[in-house]
């Protein structure tokens, strides 16, 4: 019975990692869609001549707002919640949920109503300074949590450079989290550098030693493993420069054994009550011929 409990969950566990592992991929299709978006948006000559114009606030400022914000509209879809164009030499905002106005009214009008974060962490993502895909989070109350790709442009004139920003729509990722558990989140999925710190959480309570859950002799590397009473696995992405961790509950992981379990008890009280009747078949066949044989001769 032992014996077959360990060889159930490591089936368990081979059959967890490899759903996981193709959840990892799905996840990852996601930022590199959004990645290479953040490339071409950045490498657009119109993208950039318009960038020109609205920070020289020339006559045609309207219209040249107008097409940049076409631009990013017509690439929104249902993975993202916005995308933002940001000019730092003007603190001037285009967005592809159809805003153009200073960065401070916007975050008013589009995010201080969602509850994320505070107007200098949004600040902090606009005004980005890394000259790649580079990933964010903004936490807010009620647990939700918005995944930003920023990159900064830099035209060698700071007047004209700009920032882009794709916000990842929480709800398509949290859809896709709850589709690998039966319509239910129990676990977490995390990003981490390669320093170990966290960049993102689809969850706004992290528990205070996750770092040490997921660090192994303060590396982090591709497996499973079980720890402190989670299932953790970690997968690289291949698209952006982060870890993914993916933390289950053992009791949410065990409860799944839980029917296999019972099959496995049912089926070996079963096998126990077959037994016997064989058993006790066969030694009435051999032994009652003697007993009636004993029994002649006493009589």
């Amino acid at each position: 019975f032992g014996a077959t409990k360990v060889t159930v969950e490591e089936q368990i566990k081979i059959s967890s990692s490899n759903t996981l592992h193709q959840f990892f991929r799905c996840v990852d299709e996601v930022f590199c869609e959004a990645k290479n978006l953040t490339l071409s948006i950045i490498a657009s000559n119109d993208f950039q001549s318009y960038s020109r114009l609205i920070v020289g606030k020339g006559e045609k400022i309207s219209y040249y707002v107008w097409k940049v914000n076409q631009y990013l509209a017509e690439n929104m879809n249902e993975k993202y919640y916005d995308i933002i164009c940001y000019y730092p030499e003007s603190e001037y905002v285009v967005s592809g949920i159809n805003a153009a106005k200073k960065w401070d009214s916007y975050y008013e009008s589009f995010y201080q109503k969602e509850e994320i974060d505070s107007k200098e962490a949004f600040k902090e993502i606009l005004e980005c300074n890394i000259k790649k895909p580079t990933v964010y989070s903004l936490q807010g109350e009620n647990g939700a949590s918005y995944q930003c790709i920023a990159m900064r442009y830099s035209t060698g004139n700071i007047k004209y450079d700009f920032v882009v920003v794709l916000v990842l729509n929480s709800i398509y990722l949290e859809n896709m989290l709850e589709g690998i558990e039966g319509g239910e989140q129990k676990g977490n999925l995390l990003s981490f550098d390669n320093d170990g710190e966290i960049i993102f959480s689809m969850e706004d309570y992290v528990p205070v030693d996750t770092k040490e859950l997921v660090l192994e002799d303060g590396v982090l590397e591709k497996n499973a493993i079980e720890r402190s009473g989670y299932f953790i696995q970690i997968e690289k992405s291949e698209s952006m420069d982060f870890y993914y961790a993916y933390m289950v509950p053992k009791s949410y992981f065990l409860s799944k054994m839980l029917p296999i379990y019972m099959i496995f008890t049912v089926g070996m009280f079963i096998s126990v009550i077959v037994g016997v009747w064989v058993i006790r078949g066969q030694a009435k066949r051999t032994y009652e011929p003697i007993g009636y044989a004993v029994a002649n001769l006493q009589q």
